[in-house]
């Protein structure tokens, strides 16, 4: 970030509508700022400029702030990561932003945080913009919140296509493409097991949550279910029986928060945060 961003921001990157923004001028600035707080606070009046975190703080904002830097970047730079889609017009897959693509998200985005008209609320941006960053967080990682085709479009026949619209994926048959293929699994070269990774959906959830587990068949995989002052209110061992098997969960007994879960296997450990809204 530090080596492109005064290429890529010439007049610095301004967050929020109105009257109500936050700005950086440099890459330093945003360092200094991020992380930011756990509150989804939106800006208050005028506009902040290079604030420090004992200013202002919010991880709605921080999280917005990510994703606008990452979709910059893959934007200007061909080689920041690999596939044909940037990361800007990949559609997300969960509810309720199903079909709208990551510069909608955006968007919507800054028109809350700038106190503007928006139908969604501060905890359900804050999910949407978090899973976006976390979704190719590292080598091989694909937490499937993400996808180049559109899921609302009834001319989709499949992904792995290339160039055009909804266009992913690379010109060749290898599925490594950690931005924008739609591969539901991690390949490791030269073998034919699994990398274990997670993904949540619905999320939020109401009543249920399905877990999507991609790991080595036969593998045991153990699902427990967090809250944030780390108390366990579910946890079950589980057996893959396939190279991506779902696993649902009723969630309809606990409350309104926001809770971790975390798939451990002998090998590795992931963990995401999902929101129960009843």
């Amino acid at each position: 970030m530090h080596a492109n961003f005064t290429r890529v921001f010439p007049n610095g990157i301004t967050l929020g509508c109105n009257e109500r923004k936050i700005k950086f001028t440099t890459a330093q600035a945003v360092t200094n700022w991020l992380p930011a707080g756990t509150n989804n606070y939106e800006l208050p009046e005028g506009t902040l400029t290079n604030p420090s975190n004992s200013t202002f703080n919010s991880n709605l904002v921080a999280q917005l702030l990510s994703v606008r830097l990452s979709v910059s970047f893959d934007s200007a730079d061909v080689n920041f990561a690999s596939g044909t889609n940037t990361l800007g017009d990949m559609y997300y897959l969960d509810a309720p932003f199903t079909g709208k693509t990551v510069k909608q998200i955006i968007e919507e985005a800054n028109r809350l945080i700038g106190g503007c008209n928006s139908s969604y609320s501060r905890t359900q941006l804050q999910v949407a913009l978090e899973n976006i960053n976390l979704n190719y967080d590292g080598s091989g990682v694909d937490l499937h919140h993400l996808d180049c085709l559109n899921p609302n479009s009834s001319t989709n026949t499949g992904s792995g296509g290339t160039g055009g619209s909804g266009g992913c994926g690379d010109d060749d048959d290898d599925d490594d493409d950690n931005r924008s293929s739609s591969t539901p699994i991690t390949r490791i070269s030269n073998t034919n097991q699994f990398e274990v990774a997670a993904a949540l959906y619905p999320n939020p959830a109401t009543e249920t949550v399905n877990v999507v587990i991609a790991g080595n068949i036969g593998e045991k995989a153990v699902i427990s279910i967090y809250e944030m002052n780390g108390k366990v209110v579910y946890s079950n061992v589980v057996t893959l029986n396939k190279s991506k098997s779902i696993y649902n969960v009723q969630v309809k007994t606990l409350s309104n928060q926001t809770y971790i879960v975390k798939v451990s296997t002998a090998s590795s450990i992931t963990t995401s945060k999902l929101v129960v809204q009843h």
